[in-house]
This record gives C-alpha cells, sequence and structure tokens, in this order.
C-alpha cells in the first residue's frame, strides 16, 4: 500500500471509528474489534488468565492446551452498531485430542463496518499450538491480516504477526497469565499494535472467579496507553453461568462495560453477550455456539 493509500486508509478508520476518540491517528488498532465479542467481551476483556474457551487463540494462546482430550468448535456472531452497520463472523475450533503433548487452534473472523458509507471487510485468520509442563502453559501464534474495501481507490492493508502466550496455574484457584500481540514490528503506524498484557484469575469459591488484567499499546501517541480491564463469573449451578465486566480504555477515552450468560451442557454450550461504550453510547450484541466432543 502506497504512503497516500495508507494515509486515506488511517484518516478514515479514525475519523469513522473513533471520531468521539482522544487517540492519535496512529492510535489504529484493527484488531480491537474482535476481543469485543463472545465471552471475553461478557467479562470486560478481563479474560487472558481464564482463556478456557476457543477464545482462547485470541486473548492467550496458551489456555488452549487446558481442554485436554477435547475438540472445541465455535462459531460467533456479533453485531456492532458504532458504526453505519457492523457484523462480525468468526469460527474457531481447538483440538487437544490429536496430540498427547500439545494443543491445537484455528481461527479464521471477519468484520463487516461501514465507514461513512464504504463498505469492508476485515479479515484475519490464526494459527495456534500451545503445550503444557506441569503448572506453566506455553504458546503462540500466527496470524494473517487482510482488509477489503468497497473503493477502488483504496486499498487496505495487509500482514503477518504473531503473539506469544504464557500461564502459570499452581491451583484451581490462582491463575496468571501474559500475552505478547503483534510481536512482528513493521511501520510507524501499526493496524495491529505490539502490545503487552498481563492478567490474573481468582477463584474464590468453586462458583466464583473475579479476573483482572492489564494491556499496554506500544503503538499509540495518546496521553494515556494502559488499558485496564476487570470481570468476574458466578457459575449459577452446572447449566447456568453468569459474567459482567468493565473495561477502563484509557486511550481511547470511551469505556465499556459487558454482562452474559452461558447456558451450558456437556457437550453443547451457548455464550450471550451484551456490551456498551459509554462515551459516545454504542451497543454490541453477540451469541456464540460451542460443541465439544
Amino acid at each position: 500500500m502506497s504512503k497516500m493509500q495508507r494515509l486515506i486508509w488511517v484518516l478514515i478508520v479514525s475519523c469513522s471509528v473513533h471520531a468521539s476518540a482522544q487517540g492519535d491517528i496512529s492510535t489504529t488498532d484493527l484488531s480491537s474489534d474482535f476481543f469485543k465479542t463472545g465471552v471475553g467481551l461478557s467479562m470486560g476483556g478481563a479474560y487472558r488468565a481464564m482463556a478456557t474457551s476457543t477464545q482462547a487463540i485470541l486473548y492467550n494462546p496458551a489456555g488452549m492446551r487446558q481442554n485436554i482430550g477435547t475438540l472445541m468448535i465455535t462459531g460467533d456472531y456479533t453485531y456492532n452498531n458504532a458504526y453505519d452497520s457492523g457484523h462480525l463472523y468468526g469460527i474457531s475450533v481447538i483440538d487437544t485430542q490429536t496430540s498427547q503433548n500439545a494443543a491445537y487452534g484455528l481461527s479464521f473472523q471477519q468484520s463487516r463496518p461501514s465507514f461513512g458509507g464504504v463498505d469492508a471487510k476485515n479479515n484475519q485468520i490464526i494459527m495456534a499450538i500451545a503445550h503444557q509442563v506441569g503448572a506453566f502453559y506455553t504458546g503462540g501464534s500466527i496470524k494473517g491480516y487482510w482488509v477489503t474495501v468497497d473503493n477502488p481507490n483504496i486499498d487496505g492493508p495487509k500482514g503477518v504477526d504473531m503473539d506469544l502466550g504464557l500461564m502459570f496455574r499452581p491451583s484451581e484457584m490462582i491463575s496468571v497469565g501474559f500475552t505478547g500481540y503483534n510481536l512482528i514490528r513493521g511501520h510507524k503506524i501499526e493496524e495491529y499494535p505490539f502490545q503487552l498484557a498481563g492478567g490474573a484469575a481468582l477463584t474464590l469459591i468453586p462458583q466464583v472467579t473475579l479476573t483482572a488484567d492489564v494491556v499496554k499499546n506500544f503503538n499509540t501517541l495518546a496521553t494515556e496507553d494502559i488499558n485496564l480491564h476487570f470481570g468476574g463469573r458466578i457459575l449459577v449451578n452446572d447449566q447456568i453461568a453468569v459474567r459482567g465486566g468493565y473495561a477502563k480504555d484509557r486511550i481511547f477515552n470511551n469505556d465499556y462495560y459487558g454482562v452474559g450468560f452461558s447456558i451450558l451442557a456437556k457437550q453443547a454450550q451457548i455464550h450471550l453477550a451484551f456490551g456498551q461504550t459509554i462515551d459516545p453510547k454504542t451497543e454490541i450484541f453477540s451469541v456464540s455456539l460451542e460443541y465439544r466432543m
């Protein structure tokens, strides 16, 4: 993509998606919407130390190894009215059956926002692997992303990046997770910014878990470069889980909260989530269907 095309693209994204934000145009983050879906959304993004669903591929690939002997398949749909219209689709698979020593993950996601009447498709595909040694879990992923725009004068960005994750679970009560996102550094303006994140999960009793995450963005000129996430989960019974969370977005000055619940069965689960940004108020609706065998 030429410098002029890149400038046009960044201006469109910055003005249309983050019109009310306080960040600089170099704060562009095309990956942010993918985190605001499903279970992660319902916990305010504080999910890196849990990562028990197929969203581990996205939040912390090390977490994939927690479900040993299981094949997990999840389909996602999210509607985000922060744009003129915005839809996100995804399918993810985690396989811990094929190998006794590793977990494999594959995920494809596509968001379809509309920027001022111009339709776009933001795609990413992720391939991940995770291992376990005692209480330590390690994981890594390679991702490819490409954006197509319904405008012959705009060539959307494309690229390849990688994430690395670590999780430490010394007991069922405590879990700590760390993730490095987009470790391949490229342009000054990064569509997928370099970020480091750390999180902790504390299970007070088997039915109640509290989580907290901190994410630092190294590719922003905004005054603040650290976002905070807080969440919790309550297991009402063996069939129902309730979640809630709050994200302190200090980069774009646009906090959001999330709530949701899950209907749990042995082989199938459904996760419903709702999120809302604070200023301006925009709503996010998400549904995920998960099958385990």
